[in-house]
């Protein structure tokens, strides 16, 4: 009966019910951000967003029992893959100037699109960049 409620999505641990809660809180902050690099005392739908990450990348910081803590880091990872830059030597701060160049990056962005040897805000070349004497087109 446990097992048929669980798959439910019914909590009966308060330390799931409050770790629920605070997923609930990192999915807007990602669409808004899309980034979970928030910065500590970022807050977002009144929860300390960035706190809780920031707790949540320190050693235990999804919990001392592993099958626990891998299902949390799991979810995390489903919002924003990259949410802990420590699973791969990274820093915070990596993930913040990773996920604005990202940002900037994406398709559609106001930034525009850039590609070697051109430079476009959509349907036409940015005038006079990238400079025709470094790329060879115009």
């Amino acid at each position: 009966m446990a097992a048929d409620l669980e798959a439910l999505g019914i909590v009966w641990d308060r330390a799931d019910a409050a770790g629920e809660e605070d997923l609930g809180a990192a999915r807007p902050y990602f669409q808004t951000y899309a980034t979970l690099a928030a910065p500590v005392g970022a807050a977002i739908l009144g929860k300390p967003v960035g706190q809780w990450l920031a707790n949540a990348r320190k050693k235990d910081g999804l919990g001392k029992a592993p099958e626990r803590a891998g299902r949390r880091a799991a979810l995390l990872a489903e919002i924003d893959p990259d949410w802990n830059p420590r699973e791969y030597d990274g820093t915070v701060d990596w993930q913040h100037h990773y996920a604005a160049l990202k940002t900037l990056a994406a398709p559609g962005s106001v930034s525009g699109t850039w590609s070697p040897g051109r430079w476009s805000t959509g349907s036409t070349s940015a005038a006079g960049w990238p400079p025709s004497s470094r790329t060879g087109s115009g």
